[in-house]
């Protein structure tokens, strides 16, 4: 007997199959146990048609209502997503399934929340257990320290842009609290290395952080300064004061023949430094220099200035100094006293230095009378001693007498 062969199932068929499956929708058929068994129209009626040939159409409904009307547990060759059967293994369910380290229904102090076990470097950032973060390693200086916190400047990990990290808030050591290394200027004193540091010049700190003082060779205006050649010179183009050399600074500087402190005309130094005084103190002058001839003497030896005698070298210009004072007095000595009997003094007040050469008159005192014997002498202020042209006494023993 010849073979017929079996023809395929139309693409049509099958097509209009699905699409009448799709209107119908669902059947449902109840077994004697009470349970419900959904079979699809859809399913059943694809394979009978995928099945079937002409003559074997009884066979194919027959299979297919067998299969609708089976009863019994709907869990029946049920699978779960793992392959295994029974109730489906869910992470977070609080059940340790196969598979997991641990299952506490979501994140704790012990368990990430894909169910493994917490350890920092996991990658996975677990703020129960105390993570601030978690980049997959245990490097330091990455942004993430070895125990999953952030890092930041005082955490004693080095990281950039730090140039520095021990730790602490001391701005005196080796690095500062902002992780820097300290600097000249950068408002911290350096201890071992800087006097101060006042983040730049001050009254009291020089820009290179060394204590400001004058001579120190570093111009601080802040201080004052308003120059600084490294001494203490009064005479150069900087006074010892840090100041600009002038004029009435008191200092005779290079330009000036005088310096008086002030600036004034007539008082021997005019206002431009130069010299008013009378041309006889630029002369040759004798000194008296001896302290026996001060007023404050006596009782002592007797002398007299009619001769060469001790400090006395006869007629000329004599300048009171030493121990013989720096003037004559003005007013009359008490008797026996300057190494004499009668006590010389000026009779009259000293010249001003405008006045150049004055004349003036010395009186000796002797036996009660103030001006027992005079002598005419002269006088010239030097602005700063006076000069005295003086002849040889009238008598013996009569003196010269000096105070201050």
């Amino acid at each position: 007997m010849a073979l017929t062969p079996r023809p395929r199932p139309s693409p049509l068929l099958a097509l209009a199959l699905a699409l009448a499956a799709c209107s119908s929708g669902v059947e449902e058929t109840r077994g004697d146990s009470g349970f419900t068994t959904a079979v699809s129209n859809v399913n059943t009626t694809a394979n009978a048609s995928a099945t079937s040939t002409p003559g074997d159409t009884d066979s194919s409904s027959s299979d297919a209502s067998e299969t609708a009307g089976t009863t019994g547990d709907p869990s029946a060759g049920a699978t779960d997503a793992t392959g295994s059967t029974g109730p489906g293994a869910l992470c977070g369910d609080g059940q340790v399934d196969d598979g997991e380290d641990c299952d506490d229904a979501g994140e704790s102090a012990e368990c990430d929340d894909d169910c493994t076990a917490v350890e920092c470097g996991d990658g996975l950032v677990n703020t129960s257990a105390g993570e601030a973060c978690d980049d997959g390693n245990l490097e330091p200086g990455d942004g993430c320290s070895d125990a999953c916190q952030m890092e930041s400047c005082g955490d004693g990990e080095l990281q950039a842009p730090e140039e520095c990290d021990d730790a602490n808030a001391d701005n005196t050591d080796d690095c500062t609290e902002l992780c820097l290394q300290p600097t000249c200027g950068d408002g911290y004193t350096w201890a071992g290395n800087e006097e101060c540091d006042d983040a730049g010049e001050s009254a009291a700190c020089d820009a290179d952080c060394t204590a400001a003082a004058c001579g120190d060779g570093l111009v601080n205006a802040a201080a004052g300064e308003a120059c600084d050649d490294g001494n203490d010179v009064n005479e150069d183009a900087c006074t010892a004061a840090c100041q600009a050399a002038a004029c009435g600074d008191g200092f005779v500087q290079a330009g000036e023949e005088c310096d008086d402190a002030n600036m004034a005309d007539g008082d021997g130094c005019s206002a431009s430094c130069t010299s008013e005084l009378n041309a006889q103190c630029m002369q040759p002058y004798n000194s008296f220099n001896l302290a026996l001839r001060h007023v404050n003497n006596a009782n002592g030896p007797v002398g007299c200035d009619s001769a060469a005698n001790n400090d006395w070298l006869g007629a000329g210009w004599y300048r009171f100094t030493g121990g013989a004072g720096a003037k004559m007095p003005e007013s009359p000595p008490a008797t026996y006293r300057c190494g004499t009997h009668a006590t010389g003094w000026l009779n009259g007040a000293h010249p001003a230095v405008n006045e150049g050469v004055a004349a003036r008159t010395v009186c000796f005192h002797w036996n009660g009378n103030q001006c027992y014997w005079s002598a005419p002498i002269q006088v010239v202020n030097c602005d700063g001693f006076y000069l005295y042209s003086l002849p040889v006494p009238p008598a013996c023993s009569l003196r010269y007498c000096g105070e201050g």
